[in-house]
């Protein structure tokens, strides 16, 4: 008779950790799993051990509330649900191009996330993902193909929606509070003064003329001025201007050629480096007749400024910037 022993082992399975994150990996790619680090700013690695994150799991930040800054990878693709929700102390993400979809309830309750900046390229919003978030206005990039039920219900202050592109699907409530949304004259799908969304589900909207850099770059980077957009006679200069010189929108430009420490020439330094837009500076003794003549421009500067230099020989001399911005 022979007499066979079994014997088993017990193992303790541990994530694999990596800074302040546990992941995972699958076909190559990393996958973070949870976060075990103390809060504040927080930026998610763009890649573990030469592998690209990609993912963030179901529920990984959820719960963080010591969390009040977050930095996503470039090369991520997928937010799963719940992967931030109840991250109180967020006040501000923004979603990279790259993600195809943020999941369910992805950000609900954040309850002090007041700015999201989608970047062109996310494409789906999936049900309640910013659900009892504090948002005023939202930027929806034309990429968007699919909003679901509830993204943004019961964001008690929301009220502005801005499309750049065509009107996506929206489900029931996809836009919750929200009182007006915002499009462009090129755009289709949308209809004028009223627009019934989903069924049972309609807003108000506003044809903002044709979408070009100025408008754009202003909805991007000052959000809170864009009723420029619909009242522009509110700005102290055109929004295309304030856009060529990066200049916020409520601050009126000031140009004052300053003499040159040895006081034989006039220099104005100004911000040269935003694209489609030309500058030239010039100068005149009468406001006719206008030359770069003598104009000296130095090279730009790493924060993207030049300086402009002319002679003072005396006399009367004016000197400008003469400035052009492409659609």
């Amino acid at each position: 008779m022979a007499v066979i022993f079994l014997y088993a082992k017990a193992t303790l399975v541990q994530a694999a950790q990596f800074g302040d994150f546990t992941y995972d990996t699958n076909f190559g790619e990393a996958i973070i799993t949870g976060y075990t680090g103390v809060g504040g700013e927080v930026t998610i690695p763009e890649s573990i051990n030469g592998q690209s994150v990609t993912e963030i799991d179901v529920g990984a930040f959820a719960g963080q509330g010591s969390i009040t800054a977050l930095t996503l990878p470039s090369a991520l693709l997928f937010i799963r649900a719940e992967a931030f929700e109840y991250c109180t102390g967020l006040s501000n993400v923004t979603i990279p191009g790259g993600v195809l979809e943020v999941g369910e309830y992805a950000f609900a309750g954040c309850s002090n996330l007041s700015e999201v900046t989608f970047e062109s390229g996310v494409s789906l919003l999936l049900e309640a993902a910013f659900f009892g978030c504090a948002l005023e206005r939202v930027v929806l990039p034309a990429t968007i193909d699919f909003i679901d039920p509830g993204v943004f219900a019961d964001n008690v202050q929301l009220r502005d929606i801005y499309f750049l592109g065509d009107a996506p699907m929206l489900d029931s409530n996809a836009l919750g509070v929200a009182g007006t949304a915002y499009y462009f004259t090129d755009a289709t799908g949308f209809a004028s003064q009223s627009w019934t969304y989903a069924p049972g589900y309609s807003i108000a909207t506003v044809d903002l003329g044709e979408l070009d850099r100025a408008k754009a770059w202003l909805l991007s980077s000052h959000l809170d001025y864009a009723d420029f957009l619909q009242y522009p006679e509110r700005a102290p200069q055109p929004v295309a201007l304030s856009y060529a010189f990066n200049t916020a929108p409520y601050k009126p430009l000031d140009f004052y050629p300053a003499l040159s420490s040895d006081g034989l020439y006039f220099e104005i330094r100004y911000y040269a480096n935003q694209d489609g837009v030309s500058y030239q500076p010039r100068a005149s003794g009468d406001l006719l007749d206008w030359s770069t003549e003598g104009v000296v421009i130095e090279a730009m500067d790493s924060d993207g400024y030049r300086t402009a230099s002319v002679l003072f020989a005396g006399g009367t001399l004016f000197f400008d910037i003469q400035v052009t911005v492409l659609p």
